[in-house]
């Protein structure tokens, strides 16, 4: 890759860093004055039918930019609206689809780290959601137990203690996405979630029922037990993208 030039403008000058998936180079814009230095992030990241295809991604004036194929549809947060609770039946099947996303994100070694209504696509085609703006993207090597220690990225209402600690890991997804089954049950505004913690989470996030919420169609009890019922679904999602990674990892 050394000298390489990507996207006819960026000459590579050395590697940065290697992992399972994917590399960081240095390198330099042969297209702006005095060809100033840069780094290049190589993502290698499968093709799903609801991730959208990563085109580009490069920085210019100190910002980051990010090229995607276009998703004709709506976000999903006209769907989760503040003051209309959606029907659990709604909410446990959209929770899942969710879930099958992230075990092909997460069994390529990625964390997501900014999920929300407002990063979800529902697509016109086929009403499929899709998971875009992969931006905040992280990489987990194989060979570690978690991720390095990291900024802090992402959107505080979706956000797990450890994420806002700036040590994510895969499960930090799968809490943004417990938030988001709150959020459209509840009827709640984004604004409101963090007060959640306090009332209906322990010290170290673990769930703990200790009073009502404003939930429509079947009361606290429904929502309790149904929310236990989605907290198991991920937590086998969690693991099977741990042994879709360990498999990966004894394939090599």
């Amino acid at each position: 890759m050394v000298s390489q030039l990507l996207d006819g403008r960026y000459q590579i000058i050395e590697v940065i860093e290697t992992g399972e998936f994917g590399q960081t180079y240095l390198a330099k814009d042969t297209r702006r004055p005095g060809e100033p230095q840069c780094f290049v992030k190589h993502l290698r990241l499968g093709q799903h039918d609801q991730i959208p295809q990563l085109f580009a991604y490069f920085e210019e004036n100190e910002e980051f930019f990010l090229v995607e194929s276009f998703i004709a549809g709506h976000s999903l947060s006209t769907e989760i609206v503040p003051g209309k609770p959606v029907p659990e039946e709604k909410v446990i099947p959209l929770l899942k689809e969710l879930l099958e996303i992230l075990v092909f994100v997460h069994g390529q070694g990625v964390i997501h780290r900014d999920i929300k209504p407002a990063n979800l696509i529902r697509r016109y085609a086929d009403n499929k959601l899709v998971l875009i703006d992969f931006g905040s993207v992280k990489e987990i090597h194989i060979a570690q137990r978690q991720a390095p220690v990291t900024v802090r990225i992402g959107t505080l209402e979706y956000m797990p203690i450890e994420q806002f600690q700036y040590n994510p890991q895969l499960n930090s997804d799968i809490y943004a996405l417990g938030m988001i089954g709150i959020q459209a049950m509840t009827g709640l505004p984004a604004y409101d979630l963090p007060k959640l913690r306090g009332r209906c989470f322990g010290q170290y996030g673990a769930l703990r029922f200790s009073g009502a919420l404003p939930v429509g169609g079947g009361g606290f009890g429904r929502f309790a037990e149904n929310w236990r019922s989605i907290a198991r679904a991920g937590t086998q999602t969690h693991h099977l993208s741990r042994r879709s990674r360990s498999a990966q990892q004894q394939s090599r």
